[in-house]
C-alpha cells in the first residue's frame, strides 16, 4: 500500500486533539436513571504519565457532576491497546469509560497487523478532553541548542537515545518523525512502560532526551 507520508502525519497530528476521548456505548442514553451506581473509568497506560494523570482529574470532575463515584483503573500496556480491548469486550451499559488518546484510537488501527479493536465502529464517541503539545525534554548534561545536540549525535551514532512511552505510541512516532526530519539522526528508540517510567531515565543519564 502506497501512502502519502506527508499526509498521514497530517492526520495524526490533527487527531492529538481530536481522539483524546472517552467512549462507551450509546446504550447508555436509553437509561432514564443514569447514572445510579459507580463508572469505571480505564486509563489505558501505566500510572505516573500525562494519561494518568489527566485521567484522574477528569475522573473527580466527573464524579461531581454526575453525583456518582467515577474510580480510575489503568490498564497500560501494548501503546493503550490493552485497556482499549477491555472497555470493548465489556458489557455497553455506560458504566465503563475508556480515556482513549491518539495511540489508542488513531495509530493503533494504522499499525497493527491484527487488531483487537476497530477504534470507530467498536466505540461511542462522546467528547474530547482536552489536547496537549508534544514537547522534547534533554537531559540537563546534553547542549544546550538542538544544533549542537545533532552534531554529538552524528559524531557519536551509537552513544545517544530517546525515551518514549512505549512501541507504538505516538511519543514513538514523535521520536521517529524527528529523526526523519534531521535528515536520518542515528538516535537510538528505548521504549519504556509509560511515561513516568521515562522520566526518572532521562534525569538519571539513561537517555539523552524524551
Amino acid at each position: 500500500m502506497c501512502i502519502d507520508k506527508g499526509r498521514y502525519w497530517r492526520l495524526v497530528l490533527r487527531s492529538f486533539s481530536a481522539f483524546v476521548i472517552s467512549a462507551f456505548s450509546i446504550l447508555a442514553y436509553a437509561q432514564g436513571n443514569y447514572p445510579n451506581r459507580p463508572i469505571k473509568l480505564i486509563i489505558p497506560f501505566p500510572p505516573g504519565g500525562p494519561t494518568d494523570i489527566y485521567g484522574r482529574i477528569y475522573a473527580q470532575s466527573l464524579s461531581q457532576v454526575l453525583g456518582v463515584p467515577v474510580v480510575s483503573e489503568n490498564r497500560g500496556g501494548a501503546a493503550g491497546a490493552i485497556g482499549s480491548a477491555e472497555v470493548k469486550r465489556g458489557n455497553p451499559d455506560g458504566y465503563t469509560l475508556l480515556f482513549a488518546t491518539v495511540s489508542t484510537h488513531s495509530l493503533y488501527n494504522l499499525l497493527s497487523n491484527k487488531p483487537q479493536y476497530d477504534a470507530i465502529k467498536d466505540f461511542s464517541h462522546i467528547a474530547v478532553i482536552g489536547e496537549a503539545p508534544i514537547v522534547f525534554a534533554f537531559n540537563p548534561a546534553m547542549p544546550s541548542t538542538l544544533r549542537e545536540f545533532v552534531e554529538q549525535v552524528r559524531a557519536n551514532p551509537s552513544k545517544f537515545a530517546y525515551g518514549s512511552s512505549g512501541e507504538g505510541t505516538f511519543l514513538h512516532y514523535a521520536g521517529e518523525r524527528l529523526k526523519v526530519t534531521l535528515g536520518g539522526l542515528p538516535l537510538q528508540h528505548i521504549p519504556y512502560k509509560g511515561s513516568g517510567a521515562s522520566l526518572p531515565a532521562l534525569m538519571g543519564g539513561e537517555i539523552s532526551m524524551t
